[in-house]
């Protein structure tokens, strides 16, 4: 849903430990005012299994 209000994914990652897996990502925005220059909106998202 994030993706389609415009933001793209900057960076991920994941890994685990004892069989427990994670993801994070972190997504960024840039929105383009005429008066005030760029606007950048970041969001960091991490994913763990639920037990």
């Amino acid at each position: 849903r994030l993706q389609q209000r415009g933001f793209e994914i900057a960076a991920s990652c994941g890994g685990g430990v004892d069989s427990t897996q994670f993801s994070e990502y972190v997504l960024r925005r840039e929105i383009k005012r005429s008066h005030r220059g760029v606007t950048t909106s970041v969001i960091r998202i991490k994913q763990e299994p639920l037990d």
